[in-house]
């Protein structure tokens, strides 16, 4: 892993609405896309909590979710509000990833407050409020980089293979800026002829039978300045000279990615991490998340499939229920109202036996709006 780390970190938030907003002063859309206009607010939006538990002592670590009444064994990946507890036994030890980018190590017996050790942020949360949408498979749609910002001013372009396509016309454009090349494959890297400079930029993908994703107001991507960069770059070595093993270290720098928004960089070094054959039940649900982020629940839904199986094995409640959630509000924006009934009563019955009462409500809430459309 970290090898992945090495290769990676060269390649591919706070400055993005300035980016946006100077290049792109008329297209309101532009800004919809990255999530600074919020058009509507689904249930289950964002990740449930702004920290992240790194590793743990196989045993004597449980934690408790606010409003709820017990404390559950904890895992790795599950997520952590300000308001949660964290209980340590004698012997046992966690290694906390705070939102703010600190980590916490918990080597001591007793009885935190996650606040006690991750202070809250002003870090924009990298998932907003607008709609899933559907991603036609008929068209080309883009698949990276898509409601991203990246490091580098050569990335690697990838969309949708469309059934009798032979070719694809790829175009870059932005503020005095417009590249295109055509190619046979799904996949093709920015030739670096015309310099990116830091700005927003669109994607437009053609089909030779005319078929295209410009319609589609699909999200661009923004390439961030070399002061920036730079920064980023710093804050991912800080973060691992601090964390004990190379697991801990690849979670972390994915962790900063998705803080950043650098979405392309983490699900890069995501499908890298799944090629290799990985098991770790945290690398699938957070590709999942990371897809759903940016528009592609039809991407995210492998993925979580995976996440759910592997919470199963490991006897991850809090993992399944999440799973379960995301799930049924991906198959809601698929169509497939009755998979996503069954998906989120399977959640509100893990969330019944964690004692987590608000959960269950909300979520019967949502399965008694999911029911009128099923009549």
């Amino acid at each position: 892993m970290q090898r992945l780390i090495s290769i990676l970190l060269p390649r591919e938030q706070d400055k993005i609405k300035q980016l946006v907003i100077s290049k792109c002063q008329n297209s309101i859309s532009a800004l919809i896309s990255l999530g600074l206009i919020s058009m509507a607010t689904p249930v289950f939006a964002c990740p449930s909590g702004g920290h992240r538990i790194l590793t743990l002592s196989p045993t004597g670590v449980e934690i408790k979710v606010n409003g709820r009444n017990q404390y559950q064994p904890a895992k790795v990946d599950n997520s952590l509000s300000n308001s949660d507890y964290i209980r340590l036994a004698r012997g046992a030890s966690a290694v906390i990833y705070c939102e703010n980018a600190s980590i916490w190590n918990i080597t001591s017996q007793g009885t935190y407050q996650v606040s006690q050790g991750c202070s809250s942020t002003k870090r924009r949360r990298n998932c907003d409020d607008t709609l899933r949408p559907i991603n036609d498979p008929s068209k080309p749609y883009l698949i990276s980089p898509r409601k991203t910002q990246v490091l580098t001013n050569q990335p690697i372009i990838r969309w949708n293979a469309v059934e009798g396509a032979t070719s694809y016309k790829v175009e870059v454009s932005g503020a005095k800026f417009d590249w295109e090349t055509t190619v046979s494959q799904t996949e093709v890297v920015y030739s670096g002829e015309q310099a990116l400079e830091p700005g927003y930029y669109k994607v437009t993908i053609t089909t030779d039978k005319g078929l295209s994703n410009k319609t589609d107001n699909e999200p661009g991507f923004v390439v961030l300045s070399d002061g920036k960069v730079e920064e980023i770059t710093a804050e991912i070595e800080q973060l691992q000279q601090q964390l004990p093993d190379d697991e801990s270290q690849v979670l972390a720098q994915i962790y900063l990615y998705r803080s950043h928004r650098l979405n392309a960089a983490a699900i890069e070094l995501l499908e890298t991490l799944v090629q290799e054959g990985d098991q770790t039940e945290a690398i699938y649900q957070i590709l999942g998340e990371t897809y759903d982020l940016i528009g592609l629940p039809r991407l995210a839904r492998e993925p979580y499939v995976k996440a759910l199986e592997l919470s199963r094995v490991n006897e991850n409640l809090e993992g399944q229920a999440s799973n379960q959630v995301s799930l049924g509000e991906i198959d809601v924006a698929l169509g497939q109202v009755q998979q996503a009934v069954e998906w989120l009563k399977a959640a509100q019955n893990v969330y019944r036996a964690l004692g987590d009462e608000a959960q269950v409500e909300k979520l019967q809430s949502r399965l008694d709006y999911l029911e009128t459309k099923l009549n």
